[in-house]
């Protein structure tokens, strides 16, 4: 029987074309077109188990298909709600971030010395009546009129005792120019300074200097320390000065006198102006000082300059003059520090430079926002505030006086310094609180679910990868089907 079936196989395989083998089993070898890749197993849930791997609170719940359905769709419910709250935080911690907070800390500090502010006094009589009849008469000048119009008042018409003189028709004369005629109608020290003293019996010219310093209220006097230190406090300890009016005639009707308390650096020639303190005839004035020192933090939001030797109200000048420089002015007045045009000699255009100023600086065509000047990083501020005033110095045989005593109640002073307020550090913390409170996860479960992604992207391109690997035609030799 085993012989027989064995003669008709050799004889099928015969016909086929097969031959037989050593040990009486037959093969044929067929050719084969084109190779099929041999594919790799893949279970259609292996993402599922590889995400039910990652240590996420819930994750495994609603990843396992074992679980019925409802109990799926509720932990599945959970884990949504839980991720959408999680970016919610997430975003509103960034957003926070980027937008640099900073805090504030502020406390108060005692030391042995502190710095004295420099003291600008000026006239608000801007020129000596006085010395403009002088020069008048010197070189045989007519009385200048009494009602030309000025825009800056609606009175046309003022008294005898106070006429509205334009000084600018005194560069007439043969070589006057306006920073001349300025220094030649100055106000003396001497004669506005009556005394002067800073501490029991220690006279100001013993502690400090004075020095002309030309603003826009005309020449003034500032008075600064020599050692810009000062070793005790207290109302008697500081500057005290008493200042006197002998003029009877005020220049366009302006009487009472102007301080401004800056740094020693500071040019005072628009702060007097804008930030000064009037003091007017017959007043007396306690003002106690106070220092504060700011160390403002450098961000991009709010810029500030590290050089110690910058000073905004210095640069808010600068921007002034150069604006002004645009307006196509000729000349320039005394007060403008620094210009390349020589100082105006003639009425005209000593108006016409006037006007030009005064319409940038006093009637807001100018404004200091729209310069580039950062805030400084480290910053000396000085404050006054008044505690007193008596107004027992009333004008007698036509004498104008007044009192001012600019002094520190101790030597303690506040240091304000900016620090970040939410910090990388910060954002990490809450990035990692939100994310072990909403989803049982931290940093290296995001990891985890890195290595997942990355894993299922690679499973799913290796197929890809091995089709654009195969030929397109052609057989293979050494491929053969056993039978």
């Amino acid at each position: 029987m085993r012989t027989s079936q064995q003669s008709r196989c050799a004889t099928i395989l015969e016909n086929c074309g097969s031959r037989p083998s050593s040990n009486g089993l037959a093969f044929k070898t067929l050719p084969v077109a084109s190779p099929l890749p041999i594919p790799i197993p893949i279970s259609p849930n292996s993402n599922m188990m590889s995400l039910a791997q990652v240590n996420i609170s819930g994750l495994r719940a609603a990843t396992d298909e074992s679980r019925h359905r409802h109990r799926r769709l509720i932990w599945v419910f959970l884990l949504t709600a839980c991720f959408a709250v999680m970016v919610a935080q997430i975003t509103d911690r960034v957003r926070h971030f980027l937008s640099e907070p900073v805090s504030v800390q502020v406390r108060v500090e005692r030391n042995s010395s502190l710095t004295y502010p420099a003291i600008t006094l000026c006239n608000k009589n801007q020129f000596n009546m006085t010395a403009i009849n002088l020069l008048k008469s010197k070189y045989g000048l007519d009385r200048l009129p009494e009602t030309i119009i000025d825009s800056n008042f609606t009175k046309t018409k003022p008294s005898v005792k106070n006429p509205k003189e334009d000084v600018a028709k005194l560069l007439r004369i043969p070589g006057l120019n306006a920073f001349t005629l300025w220094e030649k109608t100055a106000h003396a020290k001497p004669k506005m300074i009556k005394e002067c003293w800073f501490g029991r019996n220690v006279t100001c010219d013993a502690r400090g200097t004075w020095s002309l310093s030309l603003t826009t209220m005309g020449v003034c006097h500032t008075y600064t320390l020599n050692d810009s230190l000062i070793h005790l406090a207290g109302i008697f300890h500081n500057l005290y000065l008493k200042i006197q009016e002998l003029e009877e005639d005020h220049y366009r009707s302006d009487e009472g006198w102007k301080f401004y308390i800056h740094n020693p650096l500071e040019l005072p020639t628009l702060g007097v102006e804008t930030h000064g303190t009037s003091l007017y005839p017959g007043q007396g004035r306690d003002l106690r000082l106070d220092l504060k020192k700011i160390w403002a933090l450098h961000h991009s939001k709010n810029p500030c300059e590290r050089n110690l030797a910058y000073l905004q109200n210095n640069c808010f000048f600068d921007c002034f003059m150069n604006r002004l420089h645009k307006e196509n002015i000729t000349c320039s007045l005394p007060y403008m520090i620094g210009s390349p045009l020589p100082y105006c000699s003639t009425p005209e255009s000593y108006h016409n430079t006037e006007e030009i100023a005064n319409n940038l600086f006093f009637f807001g065509q100018w404004n200091p926002n729209e310069c580039q000047c950062k805030q400084q990083c480290l910053k000396t501020l000085f404050t006054s505030s008044l505690e007193s005033t008596t107004d027992k110095y009333s004008a007698k045989k036509q004498v104008s006086r007044a009192r001012v005593r600019i002094y520190y109640q101790n030597l303690q002073y506040e240091f304000i310094k900016e620090t970040v307020g939410y910090g990388t550090i910060d954002l990490l913390c809450d990035i990692g609180g939100t994310l072990s409170l909403l989803m049982g996860a931290s940093l290296l479960t995001c990891c985890e679910l890195l290595e997942v992604a990355w894993m299922s992207l690679v499973s799913k391109c290796r197929p890809c990868r091995r089709q654009d690997k195969q030929p397109k035609e052609g057989t293979m030799d050494a491929s053969q089907v056993h039978v």
